[in-house]
């Protein structure tokens, strides 16, 4: 077998397997008829709006705290959503993408100081060129409004 041909294949069926990641929340999915569950919890929403940059292009979502803990995957159109105790927090968005040469994986940073009671609506889009997500708080009417949009991830603990 010639090694270009075989490379060629293993590429593109890294990128059907990139391409068909779906949403998945890894934590329980907090009661979405309320803003936040309890008052002493906050809440963070991490937003993927439908028809952005790299819709292809899968998105892993951590928490960091004291270590690191993954919340869950999203694709184009979904999102997910935890609750936590309230407190600093630095929320890191990981993107991988596949190339004819290469996985790429590029990192975004968010760091939110979470007040007990409140909701935070994050957004995540990948910027062109290298793909790197970009995570940015909005205000919690533009937040609900994207929300309202999206679908709701499967929840896989």
């Amino acid at each position: 077998m010639k090694p270009i041909p075989t490379l060629a294949a293993a590429c593109i069926l890294l990128a059907i397997a990139a391409c068909s990641s779906s949403t998945t929340q890894r934590l329980p999915l907090p009661d979405q008829s309320v803003e936040v569950t309890d008052a002493t919890r906050s809440r963070i929403y991490v937003l993927r709006p439908p028809h952005a940059y790299g819709t292809a292009t899968p998105v892993t979502v951590w928490e960091t705290r004291a270590e690191d803990m993954e919340i869950g995957a999203l694709k184009s159109g979904t999102y997910l959503c935890w609750e936590r105790k309230p407190g600093r927090t630095l929320v890191r968005a990981v993107a991988r993408r596949a190339t004819y040469e290469v996985e790429e994986q590029s990192d975004g940073l968010l760091a939110i100081d979470a007040e007990p009671g409140r909701a935070y609506y994050v957004t995540l889009e990948l910027r062109r060129g290298d793909f790197k997500p970009e995570l940015a708080v909005v205000a919690p009417e533009e937040g609900r409004a994207i929300l309202a949009r999206l679908a709701p991830p499967p929840v896989n603990e």
